[in-house]
Parts: C-alpha cells; sequence; structure tokens
C-alpha cells in the first residue's frame, strides 16, 4: 500500500474513520467473525466504509486522488480481521473476477469467502480446523481465503501450485 498512500495518510484515514456514519458502521462491524454471521446483515456498513475508504479525489487516501479500493479492503481488513476479506487483482482474478474496484465486487467475494467457510464447517465442524492449518503462523479465515485466492490468481504461483501439486491418475469408473 506504500505506494499509493502519502505523507498525511494517517491523519486523512484517521478523519475518515471519524465521521458519525463511518464510526456507528465501525462500531457495528467489532467483533463479528465471518463463519458466523451471514454477510447480508452488514452490507450497507461495509457499503459505507469501503465507500468511504476508497473515495477518489483530494479529500481522498490515495496519494494519486484516485479511487483507493484496493488500499480500502486492506485498511478493512486491518480494522476487522475476523469479518472483512482483502481483495486485489490477483485474488480477484483467483475467484473469477474480471473487475474488482468496486463495492459489488468486493462483496461478491466476501460472500464467496462465507460460502466457502460455510462449506468446511459442514465437512470439519469448525473454522477452526482451517486456521491450524495456516503454519508456522496461524492468522484469520478470511485471510486464509485471500491467500488461496492470491494462489489461485497470480501466475507465477499458479504454475509453482501445478508443478508440486501431483495429478491423480485416471481411474477407470467403477461398475
Amino acid at each position: 500500500m506504500g505506494r499509493q498512500m502519502h505523507v498525511n495518510f494517517a491523519a486523512r484515514l484517521t478523519a475518515e474513520l471519524q465521521t458519525d456514519g463511518v464510526r456507528h458502521a465501525l462500531r457495528t462491524l467489532c467483533a463479528l467473525n465471518i463463519s458466523t454471521v451471514p454477510p447480508n446483515l452488514v452490507v450497507e456498513e461495509a457499503r459505507l466504509l469501503y465507500s468511504t475508504l476508497s473515495a477518489p479525489g483530494v479529500g481522498g487516501l490515495s496519494q494519486a486522488n484516485k479511487r483507493f479500493c484496493v488500499g480500502a479492503t486492506k485498511v478493512m481488513n486491518f480494522l476487522f480481521p475476523e469479518l472483512l476479506v482483502m481483495l486485489d487483482k490477483y485474488a480477484a482474478r483467483g475467484v473469477g473476477l474480471r473487475r474488482y474496484n468496486n463495492f459489488d465486487a468486493y462483496w461478491s467475494v466476501e460472500k464467496c469467502c462465507h460460502k466457502e467457510l460455510q462449506e468446511w464447517v459442514n465437512v470439519r465442524g469448525n473454522v477452526g480446523t482451517l486456521i491450524a492449518l495456516d503454519y508456522p503462523a496461524p492468522s484469520t479465515a478470511t485471510r486464509i481465503f485471500d491467500k488461496c485466492a492470491l494462489v489461485m490468481g497470480y501466475p507465477p504461483l499458479t504454475a509453482v501450485y501445478r508443478t508440486l501439486t501431483p495429478t491423480p491418475a485416471l481411474q477407470p469408473p467403477q461398475l
């Protein structure tokens, strides 16, 4: 994010987070977890936070006065690591998105993450078993999802993954 942040980034971020609507959204999102809260329950709060943090212009968070979409998702994940995912072009590509610099795309990935985690819970019992696999330093379920999406969308990592993952031999159908 350093490429896009300007000298007054911390002050600007603090100011953006202090507005009444954003403060209300922050209080609502605090202490929620993606594996237990359906995304539709917090979509409006997340939309307000995303639109505030990604806004272009002189008062925005981008050094170049452009939209700060990727940076916004990183800040949102930093503030709410158990709830909100990060989204950059490689993670977007990994989940099949062509465009990712808007809230609807971001929220579709949030819903995808929630769905994947629900499937994990249905099969494995809880998200803790997934987090325990993130060795050596366990993080959060949203960060694990982001890492997986990144690997699937970043061409050099995709090539490494294909090299390291054995392809199962084709088996004749069982009769």
